[in-house]
């Protein structure tokens, strides 16, 4: 096993306790059915190791998680990454995302710019998903996650696909990350079928707050949204803005 891939698994702890504490139980999850669906996996489309050290290298800088809604300017954002809906606003912008995080239930339009629009795809493997991943078929940079720890995935843990954007970029070390776009009340339009999600973007705002706080992250709200600045930064400098 690589370095950088030691250092995921290790780091990666804080995020699947708190998907134990603040979403297995409030929704009834059945920890043996994700067990049972992540060794459903496919082998993944890149080298772990390649995929984990590109993504670390991507976010050195600093990274943007685009959500549904309409992020501000993306300037100062020197790598993008989010859940499905980021796919488009990236690409709105001239930009692609460094990697996409996602369970394969967007629309079919938002599917088919996912390979160009994103350098790296995390497939989620959870419990009601695996008879969905023969969609990702034919993509490149493919590394499956899941919500337990196993070796047949990288255990990201997370909730959904949009805390599991940032998860990634914290165990992996980002100086710093800015959460641009979850503003509540918005509907899943990157979605083929209606869906409200209030419930569970609070789980989600609450599994980022315990990772957060595990790996040593400062945790501010903006005007823009939220931002969560490395220890390394705790010096007084802070972040440019």
């Amino acid at each position: 096993m690589c370095r950088v891939l030691e250092l995921a698994r290790a780091r990666a702890e804080p995020a699947l306790e708190a998907y134990r504490v603040y979403a297995e139980g409030r929704y009834g999850i059945s920890r043996s059915m994700e067990r049972l669906s992540s060794t459903l996996a496919p082998r993944p489309s890149v080298d772990p190791c390649l995929a984990l050290e590109g993504i670390q290298a991507g976010v050195n800088r600093g990274v943007c998680i685009l959500g549904p809604s309409t992020p501000p300017s993306l300037d100062g954002c020197p790598a993008l990454a989010g859940p499905e809906p980021a796919v488009y606003h990236a690409l709105a912008r001239g930009r692609r995302l460094l990697y996409l995080t996602t369970d394969l239930d967007m629309s079919f339009r938002l599917l088919g710019m996912a390979e160009y629009g994103s350098r790296y795809k995390l497939v989620h493997v959870h419990g009601d998903n695996h008879y969905r991943l023969s969609l990702a078929q034919g993509w490149s940079g493919v590394l499956y996650t899941s919500q337990v720890d196993n070796p047949y995935t990288l255990p990201l843990g997370g909730f959904t696909d949009g805390d599991r954007a940032v998860v990634i970029a914290l165990i992996l070390g980002a100086p710093w990350v800015r959460v641009l776009g979850f503003h509540g009340g918005v509907k899943a339009w990157y979605k083929d079928y209606g869906l409200q999600k209030e419930g569970k973007v609070e789980v989600a705002l609450r599994i980022i707050e315990h990772v957060a706080a595990g790996l040593g992250y400062r945790v501010e709200w903006r005007r823009w949204g939220l931002e969560l600045i490395s220890p390394r930064l705790h010096d007084g400098m802070g972040t440019q803005h």
